[in-house]
């Protein structure tokens, strides 16, 4: 996979080079154990495959530096949707704090070219770290979606963002309120 970083450890107990009568070895002794680590980045978020029409917005707004676009979840690594109720599809990227390595969702709004952070430790429109995720989708204001298979509690004026666990009674919505996000968790 491309932008890996892979750090290989071993370990071998080999007996004691200054030891002048070793004891025989044991089936212990030929063991050999490897630890492999691995992490991804996204050097430069243009390798993402989101559009450019999208991340120009956040590119603009100087978050290269911040967030990297994260595909841990899904390919390509967003969703959109009307998500302020502006009229205008907006998107919603995964990304990962640089600094820390929360993962979020940066919502991109083209009508407005502004973004807002999701979790990636940013907490203003509720919890700090979105990493218990493995999936996003759009509930669209006037239909069910059956992927989900539920709608927010809230009264809705926009598309809301659902994040959650495919197979786990886990997820929840971002909705619109007018000025930001409100976050209502749920367990089906």
């Amino acid at each position: 996979m491309r932008n890996n970083l892979c750090i290989v450890t071993g370990r071998w107990n080999g007996g004691d080079d200054s030891d002048t009568t070793p004891p025989p070895p044991t089936a212990a002794d030929d063991i050999y154990e490897a630890f492999v680590e691995c992490s991804q980045d996204i050097v430069s978020n243009k390798d993402s495959d989101v559009p450019d029409s999208i991340w120009s917005i956040a590119t603009s707004a100087g978050l290269d530096s911040i967030y990297a676009i994260s595909l841990s979840l899904q390919a390509p690594p967003y969703v959109e949707g009307d998500f302020d109720g502006d009229g205008i599809e907006d998107a919603a990227v995964v990304v990962e704090n640089r600094s820390n390595g929360k993962l979020g969702v940066a919502i991109v709004h083209r009508g407005t070219r502004r973004v807002t952070i999701l979790g990636a430790g940013a907490t203003a429109w509720g919890p700090d770290d979105l990493g218990w995720i493995d999936a996003l989708d759009v509930s669209h204001k006037n239909s069910l979606n059956l992927t989900i298979g539920y709608r927010p509690n809230a009264r809705v004026s926009a598309d809301a963002l659902w994040v959650g666990r495919r197979e786990d009674p886990i997820g929840a919505f971002y909705t619109w309120n007018g000025r930001g996000f409100d976050y209502e968790g749920h367990k089906r």
